[in-house]
């Protein structure tokens, strides 16, 4: 059972509306307001702490509450009981959904979001050492170094990040999102280019040869991964193994597409790339889905209607890129040509 802690700093003593609604809550705390305010806290379960968010920003717009703070609650004694309110919000959001049950906030989906966005010197160090084991990893067709490449992979984020602004419509979330995939991604293929002048690259190898070609498993692993990377940040759980997963089917396309195509291996090297265009499209066809499925959307109803717009073309276009990829592929899975500078 998760549990959060609200915490309300408030320039006065709450009234009307706002008063009904704090005392409807369990009230853990409550300071006696003087002249610099008040602070008041409410224990809840995390589940909940959406629905409650979202009724006090709109008891509280010109009202007395300064700030309001969501934090982790690692126990209680006596346990938290459920409430009327409590139990009719479960059976709400489970007709709605049946596995939003369990599901974190709107507003800590987005600061964890936050968290995994910024593109920073770690974001970059990281991206290149990943890619730097794993062109080792292909090169020697060693599994177990290119697992090695996968932990260290910074690749969820950005992808759940894109996949969470589709939902919500929040298009400044998209451009940044996409900001983030491209400079994770963009040194890495440079890098791994020329890796691929320097190393001696046979694109025969099983395990180069089986990321330059696609087909429906790939596409069901990428989708399987974008899935799971997706519950466990609405779950708040450590997202550190998930990603592993959603690196399985990002990081050794493109590492093999850069060795491939600095070799000269011109063909092999595109099926790779279309490979990853295609693991990218379906861990964001998951996630979208996975997030919608489990009822996240915007606070506001007009904001509602623009993200489900946007949803539905981002489905509709991941859908077209999956089909029109997935038929380069097998034409592309035939090409053996490759350029005269072959090393």
């Amino acid at each position: 059972m998760s549990l959060r802690l609200l915490q309300l700093q408030c320039t006065s003593e709450p009234e009307g509306e706002l008063a009904e609604l704090i005392d409807s809550q369990p009230v853990l705390s409550r300071s006696e307001c003087t002249d610099e305010g008040c602070t008041i806290q409410l224990l809840l379960r995390a589940e909940h702490a959406e629905r409650v968010l979202d009724e006090l920003r709109e008891a509280i717009e010109d009202g007395p509450v300064a700030r309001l703070c969501l934090l982790p609650v690692a126990a209680t004694l006596p346990l938290l009981e459920d409430d009327e309110d409590d139990v009719e919000d479960a059976q709400a959001r489970d007709e709605e959904s049946p596995i939003a049950s369990g599901r974190i906030s709107r507003e800590e989906l987005l600061s964890d979001i936050e968290e995994n966005l910024g593109i920073t010197r770690v974001f970059l160090f990281t991206s290149l050492l990943a890619t730097f084991v794993a062109a080792l990893g292909l090169v020697r067709d060693d599994d177990v170094v290119l697992i090695g490449a996968m932990v260290i992979a910074p690749l969820l984020g950005p992808l759940v990040a894109l996949s969470l602004g589709t939902v919500l419509g929040d298009f400044s979330l998209i451009r940044r999102a996409l900001i983030t995939t491209a400079v994770g991604a963009g040194p890495s293929l440079l890098l791994a280019c020329g890796l691929g002048l320097l190393l001696q690259v046979d694109p025969s190898l099983d395990g180069i040869a089986q990321r330059s070609q696609a087909g429906p498993v790939d596409v069901l692993l990428a989708l399987a991964a974008g899935a799971a990377g997706v519950f466990a940040f609405t779950r708040g759980v450590s997202a550190a193994l998930i990603g592993v997963m959603v690196a399985v089917a990002l990081v050794p396309p493109l590492v093999a597409a850069g060795l491939q195509l600095g070799a000269g291996h011109v063909g092999p090297a595109g099926g790779a790339l279309a490979l990853f265009a295609i693991n990218v499209l379906s861990v964001v066809l998951a996630g979208v889905a996975s997030f919608a499925l489990q009822g996240v959307r915007p606070r506001n109803w007009w904001e509602a209607k623009r993200a489900r717009r946007a949803m539905w073309s981002a489905i509709l276009s991941c859908v077209l890129l999956l089909a029109a990829l997935l038929t380069v592929m097998s034409y592309l899975d035939d090409s053996d040509w490759s350029l005269p500078f072959n090393f």
